[in-house]
């Protein structure tokens, strides 16, 4: 764990781009900043304060925040369970049996796309409760144009971000394309997903995000994409 503030309490988000820390430093007020997000701040400001309590720092270079404050390692790991970085030690302790890790830089990229997800998903469920007041008054055809283009287009958007994103983020795209699903068709919510998305041809989240990359990659292939994509790809030879 990290030892953030002088109140003992833990936190594992910058104050300033309020993401997971990627690089932070510790100021002498006992806060702690991503070492980019602290520069930057520096460079506005132009002034050695801190971002939080405007403490002017007395170190121009802030030493690095990545040791353990209960083992004195270096945080490498970060618990999907306990949403928090920890040392080597910690993963081998007790607290966190049986518990999932990932190298921190994987975790900082799927918390982002997390965020990105949970952000366009919110917009757009507030969009299908406005269509959904309507649903009675609209024919099958009108509420279908309505509703398809949203749905596809939040789950069309930088394909290739959810992939290998943590089930909770995808999660969210689910339920916003059963929640669209059902209003289309007037089922209710305790009805099973699959035999409504069936007659839809609305292939499962998980599967569109593939089969979009997939079409993706054929049009670099065969020249139905910019140039840049095709030269990105390498051609998967069979040895026999």
């Amino acid at each position: 764990t990290v030892k953030m503030a002088s109140s003992d309490e833990y936190d594992y988000n910058c104050p300033v781009c309020c993401e997971i820390f990627k690089t932070p430093v510790l100021l002498s007020c006992s806060h702690s900043v991503c070492k980019e997000c602290l520069q930057q701040f520096w460079r506005t400001k132009k002034t050695q304060e801190c971002p939080v309590c405007r403490r002017r720092s007395s170190k121009k270079f802030p030493p690095t925040n990545l040791i353990c404050s209960l083992h004195s390692e270096k945080l490498k790991l970060f618990c999907l369970e306990d949403k928090q970085p920890v040392c080597l030690v910690c993963r081998d302790s007790k607290q966190h049996d049986n518990h999932k890790f990932r190298p921190i830089s994987e975790a900082v990229s799927s918390y982002k796309v997390g965020q990105i997800l949970l952000c366009r998903t919110r917009f757009f469920f507030f969009l299908l409760r406005n269509i959904a007041c309507l649903r009675p008054m609209l024919s099958f055809s009108v509420a279908e144009k309505l509703i398809i283009p949203f749905a596809f287009f939040q789950m069309d958007y930088c394909n290739a971000l959810p992939v290998g994103v943590s089930k909770s983020s995808l999660n969210k795209l689910r339920y916003l394309q059963n929640s669209a699903a059902r209003i289309l068709t007037g089922a209710r919510v305790g009805d099973c997903i699959t035999p409504i998305l069936e007659p839809l041809l609305w292939l499962p989240v998980s599967c569109h995000i593939y089969f979009k990359i997939l079409m993706l990659k054929y049009k670099a292939f065969h020249d139905f994409a910019p140039q840049y994509l095709a030269n990105l790809l390498t051609p998967y030879t069979r040895i026999l």
